[in-house]
């Protein structure tokens, strides 16, 4: 009888182990989720604006997935990406390739930033 009751305690406790370790994992998935929707910003649509020596070359609603390709003088050139709410330097012939390794952004006030081809990403307000 001893048997039988030790038995069902590890039941128990098995049990209790795994919906533990379940909620732990969807509460996980479910906060990644929330981290890779795009900002809503009280209703405002954003956009990225692309800056190559200070002039606005470009802007990209971040609603709208889209490639740009900004050419920069001597040839050079920065590939933008925007897709899912996000926007990211894909591609770029510079030597140091910060502006590669940034990665995304989406939220007002972040920055990627090409130093050797002026050029400057920015996300803010669509107009």
């Amino acid at each position: 009888m001893g048997n039988e009751a030790e038995k069902k305690k590890r039941q128990r406790r098995n049990t209790l182990i795994l919906l533990v370790t379940l909620g732990a994992f969807f509460s996980l998935l479910y906060v990644f989720w929330l981290q890779t929707l795009p900002e809503q910003n009280g209703g405002e649509t954003l956009s990225a604006v692309v800056q190559v020596d200070g002039r606005k070359v470009r802007t990209m609603r971040l609603d709208e997935d889209t490639v740009y390709r900004a050419e920069i003088p001597d040839g050079h050139y920065n590939e933008i990406e925007v897709k899912d709410g996000w926007v990211q330097v894909r591609a770029a012939d510079c030597e140091n390739q910060v502006c590669v390794n940034t990665g995304r952004i989406r939220n007002p006030g972040e920055v990627i930033a090409c130093l050797p081809h002026r050029l400057i990403i920015t996300i803010e307000e669509a107009a």
